[in-house]
């Protein structure tokens, strides 16, 4: 579904509250999903006791900005990819074009088992070279770019700063392009 097609008709609504129902049948998702997004925290929402029936009103700009989050942060031209994009590209650039496993872990942070699960798993693709795995620097970068490395619970504190970075150097592009129209 077209995102700028949800937005819209979530924001035809003129709600200021919307029922997780309701979220549901907007946003093309189901009502299970809702109520994962909700638990997880991704979704706030306010708990409405009447009687024997309770409902969860959920924020129609807490909507959209979940929507946002999911759709626009996963599409490679979205704004907040291409930031992504060029700052690990300038992180990686003094790399050299194979890195080895104990540059992933310094570059990624993560520990030596978890990067080896990654290789052995096919997430992160490499070249094996006798008993040694080669990373090359293209490889690295669209898995740092994945989906998959986004959205690990764990992260680790390089990671952590890595994203808080990205966000705010998305933050300053998005301000300097408001500024321009």
């Amino acid at each position: 579904m077209n995102y700028e097609k949800i937005c819209a008709d979530i924001k035809a609504t003129r709600k200021k509250y919307l029922t997780q129902q309701e979220a549901a049948g907007l946003c093309h998702l189901s009502k299970k999903t809702i109520y994962k997004l909700e638990r997880s925290g991704v979704l706030p929402y306010e708990e409405n006791v009447d009687q024997l029936i309770h409902t969860h009103k959920i924020k129609t700009t807490d909507v959209l900005i979940m929507l946002r989050n999911r759709y626009c942060q996963q599409s490679s031209r979205s704004q907040y990819i291409k930031t992504m994009t060029s700052y690990y590209k300038k992180l990686l650039r003094k790399e050299p074009d194979t890195l080895e496993l104990s540059d992933i872990i310094r570059l990624t942070g993560f520990s030596k088992s978890g990067v080896l699960n990654w290789l052995l798993c096919g997430k992160l693709k490499s070249i094996r070279s006798g008993r040694f795995y080669l990373v090359p620097k293209r490889y690295l970068l669209d898995f740092l770019l994945s989906p998959y490395y986004r959205t690990i619970k764990n992260k680790s504190s390089r990671q952590k700063e890595d994203m808080a970075e990205i966000e705010r150097c998305y933050h300053n592009t998005d301000q300097a392009g408001d500024g321009d129209e």
